[in-house]
């Protein structure tokens, strides 16, 4: 064969050997998720999973009372009921507009700050003591327990809420509360097809790290995209926050309102809630005032002239905020990046199947809150393997109500559970209670226990507080140095 012709056949041969090579490694990637998927089926149908811990170990001293499935919840139905506000409380930043022109090439940096962030429990707050007092309702909790129970058929984590039944002249009395450090971190991916590993707890992708790194965002999150005061007017209410010491500087606690509400629920129930909302906003029209307002004050301070005070123009929106966060190194260089400003419906949906659970809760607080609009933020590790520093790359509003039927919340089937619930527990007699999820089954479990238990706890952390680490400092805040202390108390 000529010379040229043999190396006609060897080019052919090399490229031959190259398609070969190129489908083989196509194929073994096929093959690899492949079985991975088929791991993820064995351990779900085959027992081959992960046999998480309880997140409360149960005494014999406990009374079992009822067994409920999850999956049973999902079928109970309520109407929605009245609601009325009763109290409004602490300080709100007018939100940064600028935070809607952020895309993957304009993000900006997540800012560590020491803000103070308060997560008092139901039994913990005077406010909602003086309501009880007063005879303003006869069941009382927190916006984050009663939407983790609204969500809870989507739970796969386990978890605990206390229950306290009172008996009084004036009637019957339902305190939901939490225990110290439960509920209080936002979960990650617990939904997800394949959750994050739990086998090295050193692993900065431990669920439990993880949660505490999601915390951290949401906190930064919540007060970077409000308005400087020194820039812009505060939304302040008659009453203070309610949580705030003598001995907290005024700049150190975050920007929170409460709003106290009350639901007129079946049977002449009466239930009151603190909700939280994170920031105010402005139309279109009341953002063009207030900016002319400020570019008049710039020329009076360049003139060396006092500023006038902005007025701030009547029919203000109040809004929450919450962020999702991108940690898994496999996604980082092909996920949001890519894909946030092109497909953000796709990142969504995948973001609905991984954190079903989260952003249902997320929901149903803003719901219960009344607050016009939900702020999501997308934010994503700067490294795939640096849990302390992130960007934000995209962020979203939404209106909460089309968000709630946009990812199958019921509002009707949250009032459902909850009202399933409160039938059960004002028919016991009065006492503690415990209701818990199965850590590895779709199960809750309601117990009777004695009134001292968990007491030892409240002490030990009455305790703690004495060093600046209560329950309402800065909660998601990890006590170690890794970065994550700028919300830990002072």
């Amino acid at each position: 064969m000529p010379r040229g012709n043999r190396r006609g056949q060897q080019t052919e041969d090399e490229k031959k050997d190259r398609r070969h090579g190129a489908k083989s490694r196509f194929n073994r990637r096929r093959n690899q998720a492949w079985e991975r998927r088929q791991q993820g089926f064995r351990r779900r149908r085959y027992g081959d999973k992960v046999m998480r811990e309880p997140s409360v170990k149960v005494a014999a001293t406990w009374e079992h009372i009822q067994q409920m499935q999850l999956p049973d919840l999902t079928k109970m139905r309520a109407p929605i009921p009245v609601v009325e506000d009763v109290v409004m409380c602490g300080k709100l930043g007018f939100y940064d507009h600028d935070y809607d022109k952020i895309d993957v090439r304009r993000n900006k940096v997540l800012k560590q700050h020491t803000k103070r962030f308060y997560t008092e429990t139901t039994t913990d707050d005077p406010i909602i003591a003086r309501l009880a007092q007063t005879r303003a309702g006869n069941i009382f909790a927190t916006d984050v327990i009663l939407a983790h129970l609204m969500a809870s058929p989507r739970s796969v984590y386990p978890w605990d809420i206390v229950i306290e039944r009172k008996d009084t002249k004036t009637g019957k009395f339902l305190f939901f509360d939490k225990r110290e450090e439960q509920l209080e971190f936002l979960t990650v991916s617990e939904t997800a097809y394949e959750p994050p590993a739990a086998d090295d707890p050193d692993s900065i992708n431990h669920p439990d790290l993880l949660a505490k790194e999601a915390t951290y965002i949401q906190q930064m999150f919540t007060q970077q995209i409000l308005k400087s005061p020194e820039n812009a007017p505060l939304k302040e209410f008659r009453i203070p926050n309610p949580f705030v010491d003598e001995d907290d500087e005024e700049e150190d606690v975050a920007l929170t309102a409460y709003r106290y509400r009350k639901f007129k629920l079946a049977e002449g129930n009466t239930l009151v809630v603190r909700c939280e909302l994170h920031g105010v906003m402005h139309s279109k029209e009341q953002q063009e005032v207030i900016k002319k307002a400020e570019a008049k004050n710039k020329r009076l301070i360049a003139k060396g002239k006092k500023p006038k005070k902005i007025e701030i123009p009547e029919g203000s929106t109040y809004m929450t905020a919450f962020a999702l966060n991108e940690w898994q190194p496999t996604s980082l260089s092909s996920g949001w990046r890519h894909k946030l400003d092109s497909q953000r419906g796709a990142v969504l949906a995948a973001e609905l199947k991984d954190n079903s659970c989260k952003l249902a809760k997320w929901t149903a607080q803003t719901l219960l809150a009344g607050a016009d609009a939900m702020k999501l933020g997308y934010v994503s590790r700067m490294s795939p393997y640096d849990r302390k520093k992130h960007l934000v790359l995209g962020t979203q509003f939404y209106k909460p109500h089309e968000f709630a039927r946009q990812i199958n919340l019921s509002e009707t089937n949250m009032w459902g559970i909850f009202d399933h619930l409160t039938k059960i527990l004002l028919a016991q007699p009065a006492g503690k209670f415990v209701l818990t999820k199965d850590p590895n089954k779709q199960i809750l479990q309601l117990y009777r226990v004695p009134d001292d238990t968990f007491e030892q706890e409240g002490s030990d952390s009455d305790s703690s507080s004495d060093s600046g680490s209560d329950s309402g400092s800065g909660s998601g805040s990890d006590s170690d140095d890794d970065g994550e202390g700028a919300a830990a108390s002072k």
